[in-house]
């Protein structure tokens, strides 16, 4: 048995796991989750339900031990929901983007950066992420239209 299915198995087991709610969200009878939720059985989540169904949940381990399987890691970055995709949002993400890139050039003015140096330089790169973030979410939002 895989580790993928193991792990798959242990939500039907974590507390506030609905079926019947997560098979709605991610459009599959609830026979077909207890099936992907058993790690005996074959039938798979499949890619194109796996983004909903780690939402329905709002558990993440799935997806960190995809990640981990990769060789990569994922966190969590709160979107600037004041920020709009228009002149406003622009000159909000142009703002940002010159924070990070000064706070970066001022770490490496001396050729060597310090933890204080580090720690502003991603909080202004955190900042610009977000900003990003939001837009990408607004760019969803006209994509979905």
């Amino acid at each position: 048995m895989c580790d993928t299915a193991k792990i798959l198995e242990e939500y039907k087991n974590a507390p506030g796991f609905d079926k019947a709610k997560v098979a709605d969200i991610i459009d599959v009878e609830v026979g077909s989750l207890q099936r992907i939720l058993n790690a005996n059985d074959p039938y798979d989540l499949g890619v194109r339900k796996l983004i909903g169904f780690i939402n329905a949940c709002g558990n993440f381990t799935l997806l960190d031990h995809i990640e981990a399987r990769l060789g990569r890691i994922a966190f969590p970055v709160a979107a600037d929901k004041n920020c709009k995709l228009n002149l406003e949002g622009m000159c909000k993400f142009v703002k940002e983007a010159g924070h990070a890139m000064n706070a970066l050039s001022d770490a490496l003015a001396d050729g060597r950066i310090t933890k204080a140096e580090a720690a502003e330089c991603r909080r202004e790169i955190m900042h610009l992420v977000q900003i990003c973030m939001a837009l990408l979410v607004r760019l969803d939002e006209i994509e979905k239209r």
